[in-house]
Parts: structure tokens; sequence; C-alpha cells
């Protein structure tokens, strides 16, 4: 056999394979500011039609928990930026928001993540991100939770500083 037959052969095993990998991990943002938008049940479809198995929520919407019920899509859920302080201050303001917002739907939700805020600056609420995250992870250890689902936050890129150029030319002049 031809080599070069071989070499592409062995690339399109390698394209289709990667491919295949990337469409799994692909994931999409829904948001539900806006208008005109579709219910979540017909969202949720089209996640299913197109093969997209990951969800981000920027609020726990009970609408759209609902409709996720059963559905396999793995989600990573909010906590909005407002509630931080509260779950921050106290395990059982952490325990209330679990409790209120996620509880009813573990049974036919898949939550992957729960994020604490997005893109919160360091100052002001972002200072009490790392004792919100550590409330919230408390709550998954004592429902046996914490296996499955993890905690983590979104940062703004601002928190790098100037990333760009990487190396700053000095003057010799």
């Amino acid at each position: 056999m031809n080599p070069l037959w071989i070499s592409v052969f062995v690339c399109s095993i390698i394209i289709c394979c990667w491919s295949t990998r990337a469409a799994a991990d692909i994931g999409v943002c829904y948001g539900l500011n806006g208008n005109n938008l579709p219910p979540p049940e017909e969202v949720v479809a089209l996640y299913k039609q197109y093969g997209i198995k990951n969800m981000r929520l920027f609020n726990p919407d009970p609408s759209v928990l609902q409709a996720l019920r059963g559905s396999g899509i793995a989600v990573i859920v909010s906590v909005p930026n407002e509630d931080i302080p509260t779950i921050a201050s106290t395990q059982a303001g952490a325990q209330q928001r679990f409790e209120a917002n996620l509880a009813p739907y573990l049974n036919d939700v898949n939550f992957s993540f729960i994020a604490v805020g997005n893109e919160v600056v360091p100052e002001g609420d972002g200072t009490a991100i790392a004792a919100a995250m550590q409330n919230m992870q408390t709550v998954l250890k004592t429902r046996n939770l914490s296996g499955r689902v993890k905690v983590s936050t979104a940062m703004p890129l601002t928190v790098l500083g100037t990333s760009y150029p990487s190396l700053r030319r000095r003057s010799t002049a």
C-alpha cells in the first residue's frame, strides 16, 4: 500500500477520533435575559438534537430545571452574585439556598458543578467568594455529593491584569 494513503488513513482516523471527543465536550450557556425565548422544553430538545451534553445556567430557574429532568445533560448552575454574601456569611445560608434551589432536582438533573458567582471582581463581593465556595462544598459533603458535584467560580479576565503583550519591552534610551 502506498505510504501516502497510509498517512491519509491514519490522519483521518485521528481527526475522526478528535472530532468525536470534541463534540462530547461541547457545552452552551443558557441565558434567560432576552425577548421571544423558546420555552425551556424546546431548548432542552435542541441540546439533545444537536448532541450538546453540557449546559451552563446563570441561575437555578425552576422551569429550566424542570425541563432538564431526565435529560442526562450535565448542568453547571450558578449562584447569582447577589446571593454570595448570604452564602458566605453562614453555613445555614448556603444550606438554605441549596435546599430551596437544587435539592428538589437532585434525583433527576445531572448537576456537575455549582459555580459561585459569575465574574465577580476581587473587590466587593469578590472577597466573599472563597467563604461561599467553602460553605457550598460543606453542603455537598453533608449530602455525600462532593464526589459528583464540584464547586467552582468564574473569574473575570481583568484579574489577570495586562496580559498582552506577554513581554513588555523596556526602553534602554
